[in-house]
């Protein structure tokens, strides 16, 4: 009984290191975000735009396009993060767990809707950008989608999760 109890505390432990350095990566990514959405971006289209300029008028749509879908990627950090915070607590089998995974599911769906409209107006409309970037961003859909698809399939196990953990507190 001594040695479970010894294991348990290991564990807890061990958890708890992997949320922390989890979140210290979610803290990185969200930088990463706001530089690319305040900097990189921008010079990146304004480079775009001296060196393309019949395509200088869609700057600002794609510009502000990619900076929606870096805003959906930021707010699944956010849910990811509320998500580390129960795990670490040991509440995440609840309701209240299904409003941040649904959060993360329709943040990757606003972005890859935003990302398919994207490669459908910059390959069939504007004719802009090389073969191999609408490729890439073919293959960032691509992702997405399959992305999207195992945060269902992963809902729909949590929900499998908290139902049976409800049902065994009820028995005992």
């Amino acid at each position: 009984m001594m040695h479970q109890s010894s294991q348990d505390r290991e564990r807890h432990s061990l958890q708890g290191w992997l949320i922390g350095v989890l979140k210290t990566l979610i803290l990185l990514l969200q930088c990463v975000g706001l530089v690319a959405q305040l900097w990189v971006l921008p010079a990146l289209s304004g480079e775009y735009a001296t060196s393309e300029p019949e395509h200088a008028y869609l700057r600002v749509p794609y510009l502000t396009v990619a900076v929606l879908i870096i805003v959906c990627f930021e707010t699944a950090l956010v849910a990811l993060w509320r998500l580390l915070s129960k795990v670490g607590r040991g509440s995440v089998f609840s309701d209240a767990s299904f409003h941040w995974v649904d959060v993360i599911i329709w943040a990757a769906v606003t972005a890859t809707v935003f990302t398919g409209g994207l490669i459908l107006h910059a390959a069939f409309f504007a004719n802009v950008g090389p073969m191999g970037l609408l490729l890439a961003l073919l293959v960032f859909m691509v992702i997405e989608v399959a992305f999207i698809l195992l945060l269902v399939v992963m809902r729909g196990l949590l929900v499998t999760a908290t139902n049976q953990r409800d049902e065994l507190e009820a028995v005992i």
